[in-house]
């Protein structure tokens, strides 16, 4: 079986931050900073060190800040009755709190440009699923907005499907089944569209889709 290498080492790392920087309003030694706080949990490469914590690296920049946006801002109106933040995440609510825009604009170019050019990433064999409409059947969007699901974290895909679910049926005032009860999970994540395709789907077909996803090479990846 082929190997493949990953492009994110010290120095692609270090290069990346200098760019960033370079075309932003943030100084390279307060990037460095911000890249270590996150890279934390998410990896100074935007490989994240833990099982339910998302990989960064290469993601729709577009994607991450509608992201840090939901986490920093009150519920939308029509989810204010049932008392529900559009994305909910006692950690996350708190660190996207501590940059201002212009750092928050230089992290989010910085871990989106973690990836390997076009045509140098690594070849995958892709099966036809119809998540692939959005997210591509191998895994990378073709839409602004729309995350990049290939090389992700299983528990994480899996997680983020039950909280969709959950918090539809929630806002729905729908029963979930015990597997999915929102008390299981206190964490909520609402998306209409995301809602609705989960809400759909058995526990089963979430875990067939979560590592389907997790088992493809991810954007960061190269030939």
């Amino acid at each position: 079986m082929k190997k493949f290498k990953l492009p994110i080492i010290p120095f692609i790392v270090f290069v990346v931050i200098a760019q960033t920087a370079a075309s932003g309003a943030v100084e390279t030694e307060r990037l460095g900073e911000i890249v270590g706080a996150c890279g934390e949990c998410h990896g100074d490469n935007g490989i994240s060190k833990g099982l339910v914590i998302p990989n960064l690296a290469g993601q729709d920049r577009t994607y991450l800040e509608n992201q840090i946006e939901e986490f920093r801002h009150k519920p939308r109106k029509e989810l204010e009755q049932f008392q529900l933040k559009i994305r909910d995440s006692h950690t996350m609510d708190n660190q996207s709190t501590r940059f201002d825009a212009d750092e928050l604009a230089a992290i989010t170019g910085y871990f989106s440009d973690l990836r390997c050019p076009e045509e140098d990433r690594a070849p995958v064999q892709t099966t036809s699923i119809r998540c692939g409409e959005c997210h591509g059947n191998d895994g990378i969007s073709r839409k602004p907005g729309v995350p990049n699901l290939a090389g992700q974290k299983e528990a994480y895909l899996l997680a983020q499907l039950k909280m969709f679910k959950a918090t539809i049926l929630e806002r729905n005032k729908v029963r979930p089944s015990p597997s999915d009860s929102p008390e299981r999970s206190p964490a909520r994540r609402y998306h209409r569209t995301m809602g609705q395709w989960a809400a759909r789907l058995s526990e089963q077909e979430m875990i067939i889709a979560a590592k389907y996803y997790s088992s493809l090479p991810g954007i960061w990846v190269c030939k």
